[in-house]
């Protein structure tokens, strides 16, 4: 069974076209949790999507209101535009904590995709690791324009746009490394890949790399690290089209490999 998401036309306007058609996505998560009361909503049930824009009486004047697609049963919060203060939504997120659920699979209720490929031309392939977080968070500019949230601020960190995968970018700010640690020799064997930040591990998940990365990563001593925003939903497809709209920014970032065979050398 397929479950219908319930958008009303003030949610369906400001999340856009693009947005919608990525939560609509035959490749979206099975089962999401909802934002309400952290219940898990499966499969077979209907989801409202409704936009969360978290006003600041605070704030200084011009700075923009940082809004983001929630997911809820249509009982616990029908379609809607709701504001909240920073007050507000922490004592919902509080609120939302879910019921001990033990026994039973989380994988699809990650935060995030991860994919360690290669990419770049025949005669010099590079190393890409790519990360696709499943929140969408956006800044409502006072002009009237949206800005996503995770874009602009790694770009504002140091980060650099990627605009083509033909090449890598630069490197990303200092004080970012990425480490994989695997317990078998094979090139594309399993295991835990923790992306870190300056201040401390950002991400950590488990990841099976493409056969080349690890070579390439240990060749390099880098791996390029891009980020987006649900680009990885629509497979190749959607990587291509997020290049191809500035949605994504990267760079590269030094890699250590903790695990057997990667003293050996690479073949090119």
């Amino acid at each position: 069974m397929t479950r219908t998401i319930h958008t009303a036309p003030e949610v369906a306007e400001l999340l856009g076209t693009e947005q919608l058609a990525r939560m609509r996505g035959p490749d979206r998560p099975a089962r999401v949790q909802c934002w309400k009361c952290g219940v898990r909503i499966d499969a077979a049930e209907d989801v409202a999507v409704s936009v969360l824009r978290v006003v600041d009486p605070a704030a200084k004047p011009g700075v923009g209101t940082v809004s983001a697609a929630v997911q809820t049963h249509p009982a616990c919060l029908p379609s809607l535009v709701l504001e909240v203060t920073p007050a507000q939504l922490a004592r919902i997120q509080a609120a939302a904590r879910p019921p001990a659920d033990e026994g039973q699979d989380h994988d699809d209720e990650a935060d995030l995709d991860l994919l360690a490929t290669i990419a770049g031309s025949a005669e010099r392939p590079y190393p890409l690791l790519l990360l696709s977080y499943r929140s969408d968070v956006t800044v409502e500019r006072p002009a009237g324009d949206r800005v996503d949230l995770l874009t602009s601020t790694y770009l504002s960190a140091g980060w650099h746009p990627v605009t083509t995968l033909a090449e890598p970018p630069g490197p990303a700010p200092a004080g970012h490394r990425v480490l994989f640690h695997h317990e078998l020799p094979d090139h594309d064997a399993p295991g835990v890949l923790a992306v870190i930040g300056s201040h401390g591990v950002d991400t950590t998940a488990a990841v099976t790399p493409q056969e080349l990365w690890r070579p390439l990563a240990r060749a390099y001593g880098w791996t390029v690290v891009v980020h987006g925003t649900n680009y990885l939903a629509d497979g190749p497809e959607g990587l291509e089209r997020a290049v191809r709209s500035g949605l994504l920014v990267g760079g590269r970032v030094p890699v250590d490999l903790d695990g057997p065979g990667n003293d050996e050398a690479v073949r090119r």
